[in-house]
């Protein structure tokens, strides 16, 4: 049985065994139990480690792992490999990016895992920051100008480090960013926000505040049109963050420093396999 079932499961027998017991409990009792599991499984998978072996390189973005003996499809956090409407050959993936991970991705080499909050996308495959002898690969493409910062909460973990990486690699043409036609196709792509539930505001990820609220009380966007569409608003402070993060993005010449950056991931723990998919 998979860790957040486990909870689930444990959480409605210690509702159960006091109900049965004849037992009187209160509402508010009951409330802060639910919370307390909430909190709990949203958090239960960031610094989770596995280690695996590369099976196949998808592409520049995606790879296929052997966790065990089972073949994981892992998507790299916190970045993506754009897709280039190029004025002369049409939509086409930036190449490097995947001719890059073929070589330093090497089938049967080993890899460690690590993930964040949230453990799979909607398509089912496993998010994670994918290590090669100590070097974060995920880090690297972006270094190189081979991928763009995605950022989706809550898996922001090395949201500042990977914003800094791209106004670094794009001042200084790398990649990507050298390329004078691919780049004038380019378009980017905004980062997700994060929604309150109860207020109706939605507010940019690397804005602090968010991590301080009740996990249940959040829902994440992939995008404020996205939110908008939901009926959500701005935050009073998320177009500063939103114009800080574009001027870093776009290669400004001041360094990225991030609001959220003080606040430490919990440390890593290890896992013997994958968090099952949700059915």
């Amino acid at each position: 049985m998979d860790r957040r079932r486990f909870m689930l499961t444990s959480l409605a027998g210690a509702l159960a065994a006091p109900l049965a017991a004849g037992a009187v409990l209160t509402a508010a009792w009951v409330t802060a139990m639910v919370l307390l599991a909430a909190s709990a499984i949203a958090q239960s998978w960031q610094g989770t480690t596995y280690d695996a072996r590369i099976w196949r390189v998808i592409d520049g973005d995606t790879i296929e792992v052997l966790v065990e003996d089972r073949v994981e499809t892992v998507r790299y956090i916190g970045i993506n490999t754009p897709e280039i409407h190029h004025p002369t050959r049409g939509r086409e993936p930036f190449g490097e990016a995947a001719r890059w991970a073929k070589e330093a991705l090497v089938v049967g080499r080993a890899v460690q895992l690590l993930l964040d909050v949230q453990p799979r996308d909607r398509d089912g495959r496993l998010l994670a920051y994918v290590y090669v002898n100590g070097q974060l690969v995920n880090a690297e493409l972006v270094r190189r100008g081979y991928a763009e910062v995605s950022t989706y909460p809550p898996n922001v973990q090395h949201y500042a480090e990977f914003v800094e990486l791209q106004r670094q690699a794009r001042s200084t043409k790398q990649g990507l960013w050298g390329d004078a036609a691919a780049l004038a196709a380019y378009k980017a792509q905004p980062s997700g926000v994060v929604g309150s539930k109860n207020t109706r505001v939605y507010l940019h990820p690397d804005d602090p505040s968010w991590r301080e609220r009740d996990p249940d009380n959040l829902v994440y966007f992939e995008s404020a049109d996205q939110a908008r569409a939901q009926g959500y608003v701005p935050s009073l402070d998320y177009p500063r963050y939103a114009s800080q993060e574009g001027r870093a993005l776009a290669g400004g010449p001041d360094k990225f420093i991030s609001s959220s950056s003080s606040v430490a991931p919990p440390a890593a723990q290890g896992a013997a396999t994958p968090p099952a998919e949700t059915p």
